[in-house]
């Protein structure tokens, strides 16, 4: 029996990767609201329910993007952005 070896780095960094990529394409077509209250109030809720999770470690990044769609989007390595609606 082989032991567990740890994935090589290239392997765990593809998540925030495509994450990224993920969070331009969103901001490429619909940027983040202009109102810094407004984005500090859902960085403060995004922080307090990330640290309720077993991923409480993450680097985690959330954003109001100005849209008259009611939605919310989530992308692999932490990114959370909700539509201002």
């Amino acid at each position: 029996m082989r032991a567990f070896r740890s994935p090589p780095v290239a392997i765990t960094t593809i998540p925030a990767t495509i994450g990224t990529q993920i969070a331009g394409n969103l901001l490429g077509a619909a940027p983040l609201v202009d109102d810094t209250e407004l984005q500090g109030y859902v960085n403060r809720v995004g922080r307090w329910v990330a640290a309720q999770t077993e991923r409480s470690d993450a680097h985690w990044r959330f954003g109001v993007i100005r849209s008259e769609d009611v939605n919310a989007f989530a992308a692999p390595g932490g990114y959370v952005f909700i539509t201002l609606g």
